[in-house]
């Protein structure tokens, strides 16, 4: 839960999508877990935004979905921090822990916010730990 919220946060800051009143609207829905409609949302916008879809395919726990959302972000802009911290989540949960270190570490490299640092850091350290 506590990264869902500064998923969200650092979504705010990060993205741009069609008119704050519907940025509003989508991120209710998501926290809502409304994903679905968020996601037909997004699509009736015509939106291009990776990050939310990525967002709202992994609260559904649709992987692949929000892989591919989330690989098309990264590989446009690699400093995109929500875009490495969906990846890491996706790759953590799979199990692959040695990819999910790999994007865990880009969002403590490019994070500003010091939280989201130091959260970065310590999946970084845990995962060290399991792939002993």
């Amino acid at each position: 839960m506590i990264k869902k919220m500064y998923l969200l946060t650092m979504i705010l800051f990060q993205t741009i999508v069609y008119g704050q009143e519907n940025l509003d609207d989508i991120i209710k829905l998501l926290n809502s877990g409304q994903n679905d409609n968020a996601i037909n949302m997004l699509k009736s916008l015509g939106s291009d935004n990776e990050i939310l879809f990525a967002i709202a395919y992994l609260e559904k726990k649709d992987f692949s979905n929000a892989k591919s959302y989330a690989l098309k972000s990264f590989s446009k802009n690699s400093s995109i921090v929500v875009a490495s911290y969906i990846l890491a989540q996706i790759y953590e949960e799979q199990k692959d822990y040695l990819t999910a270190i790999k994007y865990w570490d880009n969002v403590y490299r490019n994070a500003k916010d010091k939280t989201v640092k130091m959260l970065a850091k310590k999946q970084c350290e845990v995962l060290k730990v399991l792939t002993k």
